[in-house]
């Protein structure tokens, strides 16, 4: 007798994963190990053979137990056998003859009999749980199913815990194959298996666990945004295990490692109902639990990951209310600024997250005596938080000019200055702060600080240092402008400028900073220090070209100092070092300087603003006397000068009417110049001066004939250009538009290269047309489009000069022009009306056959011409005709005008059914019976009746086009033709349409 057989369970622990629970290895009930294999093949040899040799014995069932768990085992071990075979660099996980998974066939085989024929076997439940095991092991998850609950339903079996496990998952995993409601249904009676495997095994078993973690799973997967009940269920049973989980041992723990996920799909239901506000309900509903923080984290994280932007800040932010001193608020309240600033693109909201996390996690707060290991971090934090904060307010107040902005911003950056002085960022957050204050309005500050960023930080020579120098003499010249007496800021601005050109000395700017500073000297008639500037300018750079001047600058600081006689020294050594440097114009310049300090009436009326005397009592005073000394020019230009300066000071002053007349008598002054010096140096400059001048006081007339006459009479000058421009410019001004479009086209034509020829150009045929003159419009417009021919506006010009053409009438020039145009590769602008003009011209070669083609008879004189080569030879001439015209009308249509195609298309049906009419109406010739007669009159009426079918289907096809077809229903110039076909389906066929299309004027760029 067979000995019995000995069973225990092999534990599973199974991965916290739900791909890793359902892919376990088999389970089943294992008798004691057979010694090696020859044993254990004996034992199945034996075993096979007695079932063979008594089928019918009662130790059947036994025989069979026993056989089954024997070649489970050895299907297990040549399964190990095979993958230890495999060499060690091959990675697929194949054993030999590509086996994937132990052959468990003969066991099942065996297992099923003994299941099917002996139901009552005292331990089909062991034998029913360990088949169940190996269907699932084959994935055949329908059977394993049906096996566990054969096993659960004995209620004594001490598999039927498990047993309700397993099958959880064996329909657990026919669910997830399914959709809809089947999958939903599924999941529910998995649910049903594992909440009664955790009623039955114990509460500190691994099955209890786990089945516990697969029924979360089950009603997770039940629910969906309609029915969110499951998602509540599952938040309870996740609550559930992790309330159990972390009364367990450590090693329990490590073994299962479920608490993680398990919050983590704790955590997924709470975003589906509700988000935070449920999940405090909930923790609220059991008294708090030690993972709250750790659910609401995930919640949060869940809701963000799924798009759900404002529910996510809402769950961030409940965390922060729930524990504003844990470690990681700080990385919470990032999170909250990141969501509104780059999710959401909600800046305001951002602004303020950015300026809570400032506030809230400084080195005095709370959170961070809470946390003094990561005031380092959070310091971080606030200084970008800080400084973004300001860039933010910075950069809306400068799209706005927004001075309560800017005042905000200023406030940021001046506490970021305070607190984080020393960051790297420093300098260029200093110099955002000099911005902010500058368009607060409060320049001197704003120079401090840009003062500040260019000359006090390791960085000095940079191309941002140099700007920040150079914006800080900017804001102190703007708080000077508006308080030139304050002398505080005077310094301030003079010392910018000084360090900035001690600082930058070798470039162009540091230059023009010392030239400034020196014009706000004498602004501010502060002679020292513009005697001090000149002198610094000029021995740095020797040999700069503003240096003679700078040297005669020094000259006029001694002389408003009271120091006559060494500002005539300075003079002497200005005026010989500008002649040194050929520098002739200031060394003459300064000539008469020292003059006019000579006379002391003359220096005296200038200081004190009385310019027109010194003008007039001095210079022009000089130039009379000596009208041919080589000093007189020079007086003269004095004067126009001294004039010019009474202009500036007037116009600083806002006095219209001083302006006008110091102008004035600089005009007058500068043609005196030009006619009685013609051959002084200085001639052309003050002949462009008049002209200006005459220009900026509106007198148009006399400004049209001082430019006319400084063009013609100076062409090789460089201002021409801007001459003839201003010339142009002001005869359109007076409204002289044909003399404007002429210098406009004058222009152009001697200045092609010039960036302002097109435009030129172009604005002499506009004004040619608004002058009357439409003719020399159209030259013009064909001028511009031939000379600048890549201009975006080459096209609109051919255009306009092809419509005024027709519009003056001479439509023969206008269709030779579009023929031209259109006979190479048109440009899409008139491609349409290319079309147009092509169709239409096969059109007309084709209409223009047709009366001759309707003229042609079929006429048979002869009873011996009634054959069929009788009538081809009599119809010849008709088809000919008619196949000529098919032609043109097909080119007609193959042009794509809306137009032509109706047309032509109308033109093809009247033709077939012109054929129609010539078969139907032969003239027979005398001598046939009335038999014959009507035997060929039926003839021909038959033949005609096809033609006539023929031009109605070609008259049906062309509406049904126009149906079809948006452009050609849309047409007013295909209408009349579509009309007329029409007509024709109702009987009303022309009897003698036109030969010409209706309207032959292009629409040029239509």
């Amino acid at each position: 007798m067979i000995r019995a057989l000995r069973f225990f369970f092999a534990v599973l622990i199974v991965a916290p994963a739900i791909a890793a629970a359902q892919a376990t290895p088999v389970r089943w009930v294992t008798a004691a190990r057979v010694a090696d294999d020859a044993v254990r093949d004996s034992a199945i040899t034996k075993l096979q053979a007695f079932l063979r040799q008594y089928p019918s014995s009662p130790l059947r069932p036994n025989a069979l137990f026993q056989l089954g768990e024997l070649l489970v085992r050895k299907a297990d071990e040549q399964f190990a056998e095979s993958q230890r075979a495999i060499a060690p660099t091959d990675s697929s996980g194949r054993g030999r003859e590509g086996q994937v998974r132990p052959n468990y066939a003969p066991a099942i085989a065996v297992y099923e009999e003994l299941i099917g024929r002996h139901p009552n076997f005292d331990r089909v439940d062991a034998a029913a749980y360990t088949l169940g095991t190996l269907y699932n092991a084959e994935q055949r998850y329908a059977d394993a199913a049906r096996m566990f609950e054969l096993v659960s339903t004995k209620t004594d079996s001490r598999f039927r815990g498990e047993a309700y496990f397993r099958l959880g998952d064996a329909i657990f995993e026919l669910a997830s194959k399914e959709k809809g409601d089947q999958r939903r249904a599924l999941f529910a009676r998995s649910a049903a298996a594992y909440e009664e495997a955790t009623k039955i095994a114990p509460k500190d078993s691994d099955i209890y666990f786990l089945a516990l973690y697969k029924l979360g799973w089950s009603y997770y997967n039940q629910a969906t945004r309609t029915t969110q009940a499951e998602y509540q269920r599952a938040v309870e049973v996740f609550g559930q295990l992790v309330d159990a989980y972390d009364k367990l041992t450590p090693e329990q723990q490590a073994r299962l490692g479920l608490r993680g996920e398990a919050i983590e799909y704790m955590a997924i239901a709470f975003t589906q109902v509700g988000g935070a506000d449920a999940a405090n309900k909930f923790f609220a509903a059991h008294g708090g639990v030690p993972y709250q923080q750790t659910v609401l984290r995930r919640v949060a994280t869940g809701l963000r990951d799924q798009g759900d932007f404002p529910r996510a800040v809402e769950a961030y932010q409940a965390l922060l209310v729930q524990s504003p001193t844990d470690s990681s608020s700080l990385s919470v309240q990032k999170e909250i600024v990141d969501i509104y600033q780059n999710r959401m693109l909600e800046f305001d909201s951002a602004q303020a997250a950015r300026l809570r996390l400032v506030e809230n996690f400084g080195p005095g707060s709370a959170w961070a005596q809470a946390n003094p290991g990561l005031v380092a971090q959070a310091q971080a934090a606030r200084e970008d938080a800080l400084r973004q904060s300001g860039q933010l307010l910075l950069s809306r107040a400068l799209q706005k000019n927004n001075k309560a902005q800017f005042a905000a911003a200023a406030g940021l950056y001046g506490r970021y200055m305070s607190e984080f002085g020393q960051s790297d960022s420093a300098q260029v957050v200093n110099n955002y702060y000099g911005a902010a204050l500058l368009g607060q309005g409060d320049f001197a500050r704003a120079g401090a600080e840009f003062a500040r960023t260019a000359f006090e930080y390791s960085d000095k020579s940079s191309p941002f240092a140099q700007e920040a120098g150079r914006n800080a003499i900017v804001a102190y010249d703007s708080a000077l402008m508006r308080n030139k007496s304050d002398r505080a800021t005077q310094d301030a601005y003079f010392s910018a400028a000084d360090r900035f050109a001690a600082q930058f000395q070798n470039t162009d700017l540091a230059k023009k900073a010392l030239i400034q500073k020196g014009r706000r000297a004498s602004e501010t008639e502060r002679w020292d220090v513009l005697e001090q500037t000149f002198r610094d300018y000029a021995q740095r750079y020797p040999d700069d070209s503003y240096t003679p001047a700078a040297q005669k600058l020094i000259g006029d600081a001694l002389y408003k100092q009271g120091k006559y006689a060494e500002a005539q020294v300075q003079w002497e050594a200005a005026q010989q070092f500008a002649a040194s440097k050929g520098s002739r114009a200031l060394a003459d310049s300064i000539s008469t300087l020292r003059t006019k300090a000579a006379v002391t009436f003359a220096d005296t009326l200038v200081k004190q603003g009385n310019y027109e005397r010194a003008a007039e009592d001095v210079y022009v005073a000089l130039a009379d006397k000596n009208p041919k000394s080589d000093r007189a020019a020079g007086a003269l230009r004095d004067a126009i000068e001294t004039y010019m300066l009474a202009d500036s000071a007037a116009r600083a002053r806002n006095d219209v009417e001083a302006s006008n007349r110091a102008r004035q008598r600089a005009i007058e002054l500068s043609n005196r110049l030009v006619s009685e010096y013609p051959n002084y140096q200085y001639r052309l400059t003050y002949q462009r001066l008049a002209a200006r001048l005459l220009a900026e006081t509106g007198k148009n007339e006399e400004a049209v004939s001082a430019l006319r006459t400084l063009t013609s009479q100076n062409r090789n000058f460089e201002g021409r250009a801007d001459a003839m421009v201003q010339l142009a410019t002001t005869l359109d001004t007076l409204g002289k538009k044909k003399e404007a479009a002429q210098a406009y086209e004058e222009f152009a034509s001697a200045y092609p290269s010039d960036r302002r020829a097109a435009d030129a150009q172009y604005n002499a045929a506009a004004t040619y047309i608004e002058a009357g003159d439409t003719l020399s419009g159209a030259r013009a417009y064909s001028t511009f489009a031939a000379r600048f021919p890549r201009d975006t506006r080459a096209a609109q010009a051919r255009q306009l000069r092809i419509g005024l053409l027709q519009a003056s009438g001479d439509s023969t020039s206008a269709r030779a022009e579009l023929t031209r145009l259109c006979s190479g590769n048109p440009t899409g602008d008139l491609r349409a009306t290319c079309a147009a003009q092509t169709g239409d011209r096969y059109f007309r070669q084709g209409a223009s056959l047709y009366s001759e083609y309707q003229q042609e008879k079929l006429v048979i004189t002869t009873i011996k011409q009634l054959t069929k080569a009788g009538v081809e030879r009599a119809s010849a001439r008709k088809k000919r005709l008619l196949a000529q015209m098919a032609a043109e009308f097909k080119k007609a249509i193959e042009s794509g005008d809306p137009r032509s195609i109706a047309a032509s298309t109308y033109y093809l049906g009247l033709a077939q059914y012109a054929y129609g009419d010539f078969l139907k109406n032969v003239q027979l010739p005398p001598g046939l019976t009335p038999e014959q007669v009507a035997a060929a009159q039926q003839g021909s009426a038959t033949q005609a009746e096809q033609y006539y079918t023929n031009a109605k289907q070609t008259w049906q096809a062309l509406i049904d086009k126009a149906e079809q077809d948006g452009t050609l229903k849309s047409s007013a110039e295909a209408a009349p033709w579509l009309e007329r076909a029409r007509n024709a389906l109702q009987g009303n066929v022309d009897t003698n349409p036109p030969t010409a299309a209706l309207s032959v004027t292009f629409a040029v760029g239509e």
